[in-house]
């Protein structure tokens, strides 16, 4: 998680944030693999289904955009993407959201699954570890939003 996080917060290239975002994800998941009880192994699976889903919506939504027949590469071309296509923007906004684990959102319950089967499983420390990553990965996700909401479109 530390590794994905703090990589991700300095990209500016779409595909490396979103391997960095995964990296960081993958920490989630090990959580779940290393809990002992049932329940992580539920709470895994819930995880990855989110995930994948996640995934699958916002890499086939950034690979698809394109500005002047050229493919987006930087986060900084999303820039006014909330008033040249608003719905498109939100739908981002709403999967970014959810990757981040913002309530209520599917992915703030698999990662509350998550968080809740390590401390069933007397993983205290990891589920600290995994709480404060995802609250710094939160901020790296807003700048995306910022982007899309805040900033004068590119021309």
């Amino acid at each position: 998680m530390l590794v994905g996080t703090l990589g991700a917060m300095k990209q500016q290239n779409i595909k490396r944030f979103m391997g960095y975002s995964s990296i960081s994800h993958i920490g989630f998941i090990l959580i779940g693999v290393v809990s002992s009880i049932s329940f992580g192994i539920l709470a895994l699976e819930l995880y990855i289904i989110i995930y994948i889903i996640m995934s699958i919506i916002i890499f086939g939504a950034l690979l698809s955009s394109k500005i002047n027949e050229k493919e987006i590469e930087d986060i900084a071309q999303f820039q006014g993407l909330g008033t040249n296509h608003k719905v498109l923007a939100a739908s981002l906004v709403i999967v970014l959201f959810s990757l981040a684990g913002i309530p209520p959102l599917a992915g703030f319950f698999s990662k509350l699954l998550i968080l809740c089967s390590a401390i069933l499983d007397g993983l205290f420390s990891l589920a600290i570890i995994a709480v404060t990553f995802s609250v710094i990965a939160t901020f790296y996700y807003v700048r995306f939003i910022k982007e899309f909401y805040f900033m004068l479109p590119l021309r």
